[in-house]
């Protein structure tokens, strides 16, 4: 239990990390030379994604673990 919920703890703050830095990065970037939806859009899915897989991984090891 407790390995994938440490697990699931570090996708989280990997996914954390990338959706931050991608959203700091993206407020200095010059959008104006840029595709209209950015370069660092599919980063930043991608962190919010392993967040949520991370977030989902702990919540299914705390309330439905099997003894």
């Amino acid at each position: 239990m407790y390995k994938k919920m440490i697990f699931g703890a570090l996708l989280t703050v990997v996914g954390l990390a990338v959706s931050i830095s991608c959203a700091a990065f993206g407020r200095d970037y010059n959008w104006h030379d840029s595709p209209p939806l950015g370069p660092l859009l599919g980063p930043f899915c991608l962190g919010v994604m392993v967040l949520l897989i991370g977030l989902l991984i702990c919540f299914f090891e705390a309330y439905f673990d099997k003894k």
